[in-house]
């Protein structure tokens, strides 16, 4: 596994290096450009990761009529989310700030806070919803030997 990653890194490096000898790219320009691009993305990806404790398994309950503000705090304090700005932008930003959809949400994977806005905003508990059909007949069938 590791060999066909490092085949794919030198092919990569490869065709990056022959792209910029042959277009006879500004190394200096190139550089910034590569380390503007480094530095960004390792930032994104330092914001948008969850918390190394991430609660996972926990029921989170978002009760109706919650400002966004509390249920930011409340993931905070349950060490849901690491940076409650980057959570409440995604949720205005998803259009969300005064649609938040109350319920349980089942965390049953480590999420992001852009990926946990985006299932508080359109309703994703990731519960299984519960049948109760068989216990309604069973009920029924019980009653009538009475």
């Amino acid at each position: 596994m590791e060999e066909q990653n490092e085949n794919f890194f030198q092919k990569l490096w490869s065709k990056i290096y022959d792209y910029f000898v042959l277009h006879k790219v500004n190394k200096k320009k190139a550089t910034t450009a590569f380390l503007i691009a480094f530095v960004l993305s390792t930032f994104y990806i330092y914001l948008h990761r969850p918390p190394a404790d991430f609660p996972i398994g926990q029921v989170i309950t978002i009760n109706s009529g919650e400002s966004l503000q509390s249920i930011t705090n409340i993931l905070y304090d349950a060490h849901i989310i690491r940076f409650p700005f980057v959570f409440r932008s995604t949720v205005i930003i998803l259009g969300g700030e005064k649609r938040v959809i109350a319920g349980d949400y089942l965390l049953d994977r480590s999420e992001g806070p852009v990926d946990l806005a985006y299932r508080l905003v359109n309703g994703k508990f990731h519960l299984e919803p519960i049948n109760f059909s068989n216990y309604r007949l069973f009920r029924k069938k019980s009653h009538k030997f009475q």
